[in-house]
């Protein structure tokens, strides 16, 4: 949907399916920033500041239906239209309060407590997600989580 590096066109306002967000780093290395579904958006935030690449890459993880808004539109929208400009404002406070409260639990608690959290999160909503989605997402490698994960079932 959105690649890291590339020209934005278009905000995405995701109306079905799932999408994971992702940054990559210099050394190839990979963070997940979060899983997108319904009602949430991407691309925002570089057309609200203006900017000309995608920050992150944004890949369907399931079928996915959104309205694409190009970006002269989107910026017309927050520049005319209060309550569209608010509804943007909710969603951008949204999603930087999970995204502070993510970083802070998983600096605070050892690393098997945000692993149960999140696959109690995959479980209740039956997100396709693979072990490398989630040491990603934890910010470890591969190795750790699997020794978390044995670590788990003793």
């Amino acid at each position: 949907m959105c690649r890291q590096g590339k020209r934005i066109s278009f905000v995405h306002i995701i109306s079905k399916g799932l999408v994971r967000a992702y940054h990559t780093e210099e050394n190839t290395r990979q963070y997940i920033l979060e899983f997108y579904g319904a009602g949430e958006t991407l691309g925002e935030e570089e057309a609200i500041l203006g900017g000309f690449t995608y920050t992150n890459t944004a890949e369907a993880l399931t079928p996915v239906q959104a309205f694409v808004i190009p970006i002269d539109r989107f910026r017309k929208l927050l520049r005319d239209d209060s309550s569209f400009c608010f509804l943007i404002l909710q969603e951008v406070t949204h999603r930087m309060v999970n995204s502070t409260n993510r970083a802070s639990y998983q600096s605070a608690y050892p690393s098997i407590y945000p692993l149960r959290r999140l696959q109690h999160l995959i479980k209740q909503q039956q997100l396709p997600i693979t072990k490398q989605d989630m040491a990603d997402y934890l910010g470890i490698d591969i190795r750790s989580l699997n020794r978390l994960l044995q670590a788990q079932t003793k």
